[in-house]
């Protein structure tokens, strides 16, 4: 493994001073980083969209969850006694 600590990402001037091997493994490591960026940021979107249309639906769900978790403790209560 080879050490970029001097190499600045936005230095055109200082990656071609590198060997080919060197060149694609930066080349690599900014596309590697590009890519987790983009996921992070696609999942923010999905996450901001995943909401409710209406204010009733998310109720109803929620109603719907606690009424299940409730259930689910009812019976888990009852095997523990």
């Amino acid at each position: 493994m080879h050490s970029f600590q001097g190499l600045r990402w936005g230095k055109r001037e200082s990656i071609a001073k590198l060997e080919p091997k060197q060149q694609k493994e930066v080349k690599m490591k900014k596309l590697v980083s590009l890519s987790i960026c983009l996921i992070f940021v696609a999942l923010a979107v999905g996450i901001a969209y995943a909401q409710f249309a209406k204010p009733e639906d998310a109720i109803k769900y929620r109603k719907s969850v606690m009424f299940l978790i409730a259930q689910h403790f009812g019976r888990m209560g009852a095997v523990v006694k």
